[in-house]
């Protein structure tokens, strides 16, 4: 069996190193109470009950005629007495032979207790002829159907999204409490490095990674505190980190991770810090340093810009959920017909890119996006998910089963 170089003895294996990490966790608890539209991608602190119930009262779910189904005479025309309209009810009485127009959302009067669509009816002047069965409660959102009073619409933890936000919003809440915003501090390193916009020089590179993993956390909600381009000087880099960890709630580097003369980063936080974990069996991941400066959780991302994203996705993200308080979800894994072959050494659990989709016979496939070089930036841009190859698998013929992670809607 040929077996990956990269997976000496002593790498983590995937799973391991994510129960590890997760379990180093302790959740921020502060609290703040903000107005709604301040909550977007926030962490909700406490479940949400309802103080009143949804409909508030029992109202149309259809345009039409409203009316008491136990007076309905099937042989008789009904007289229309009035209209309800959303935000205008009918407040008369509704009598034998008799209906009022209703809209769809409008309250239900008193009186009545079927709707009756307007295409199932014949108008005629103020009267209607009803062309189809009538039974009570057709047509109607009973009052206190969707939400009753003291029943959790919102569980703490979750991440407040445009949906929640409307159903708090329904509830008639013009604040809800959060968990206080996560203080996320970056920086890359790297001499080749060079921002976007700059001019490269013989052997250097753009920076991509500061700017994905930003955008990362602040799709998640984050506060970013970004730090720039950090020089591979010893005395830069740990003055830079000794002030990130004082006022960040998490610090996340890129590169200088490796072993090699200019990797500052690991022996900096040997020095002011701890490392708890390096070097997981996961490709492409390796290396990442995970550990902490004093209250401040750390993680060193690889320099390569798939691992990277990869790292930063699969372990980092889900530590940095945890501990903003937020209720982890499982990711969604999914049995799918490989189209391409896949080449794998035995050692790392492989996440290689691909792109899911459902076929003819609606079946889930998924194919390779191409070489899957940790440099190669465009394997993710364009792909949706990940082909999962576990540890002992030696490759994927065409035409076989594998498992495929889609991906979250953070790095979508």
């Amino acid at each position: 069996m040929i077996v990956d170089c990269c997976s000496a003895p002593g790498l983590k294996p995937y799973n391991e190193a994510l129960e590890q990490i997760l379990s180093s966790i302790v959740p921020i608890r502060e609290i703040e109470l903000l107005p709604l539209e301040d909550c977007l991608e926030r962490i909700l602190a406490e479940d949400l009950l309802s103080t009143n119930i949804l409909p508030p009262w029992h109202c149309s779910a259809m345009d039409g005629y409203a009316l008491n189904s136990g007076l309905y005479d099937a042989n008789r025309p009904l007289t229309m007495v009035g209209s309800s309209f959303a935000g205008h009810p009918y407040d008369g009485k509704v009598n034998i032979g008799e209906c009022i127009r209703i809209m769809t959302g409008a309250c239900l009067p008193a009186d009545c207790d079927a709707v009756v669509m307007q295409e199932n009816v014949q108008l005629k002047d103020t009267k209607i002829i009803i062309e189809a069965m009538v039974e009570p409660w057709q047509h109607v959102r009973k009052a206190g159907s969707e939400v009753t009073i003291g029943e959790i619409v919102l569980n703490q933890g979750q991440r407040i999204n445009p949906r929640n936000i409307g159903v708090a919003a329904s509830l008639g809440l013009s604040k809800i409490p959060v968990f206080r915003q996560l203080r996320v501090a970056i920086f890359s390193t790297g001499d080749e490095l060079v921002p976007p916009g700059g001019t490269l020089l013989s052997g250097q590179i753009y920076d991509s990674n500061r700017y994905s993993v930003a955008a990362v956390c602040k799709r998640l909600g984050y506060e970013v505190i970004d730090y720039g381009l950090v020089a591979d000087d010893k005395e830069k880099i740990k003055a830079v980190m000794l002030e990130a960890a004082a006022i960040a709630d998490v610090l996340l580097t890129s590169g200088g991770v490796s072993v090699g003369e200019a990797d500052y980063v690991k022996p900096i936080i040997e020095e002011i810090g701890h490392i708890d974990l390096w070097k997981v069996a996961i490709k492409p991941g390796k290396p990442i340093a995970i550990g902490s400066i004093q209250q401040c959780k750390f993680f060193g991302l690889p320099g390569n810009p798939v691992s990277a994203m990869v790292t930063l996705n699969l372990l980092v993200q889900p530590a940095m959920q945890k501990l903003s308080g937020m209720e982890l979800i499982p990711a969604t894994i999914i049995s799918a017909i490989c189209d391409t072959k896949l080449n794998k050494k035995a050692g790392r659990r492989d996440f290689q890119r691909g792109t899911a989709y459902t076929g003819d016979q609606g079946n889930w496939h998924v194919s390779s996006t191409g070489s899957q070089g940790s440099a190669k930036l465009t394997s993710l841009s364009q792909g949706n998910c990940y082909i999962v190859l576990d540890e002992n698998c030696t490759g994927v013929r065409a035409g076989e089963k594998v498992n495929v992670q889609l991906f979250d809607e953070v790095i979508r």
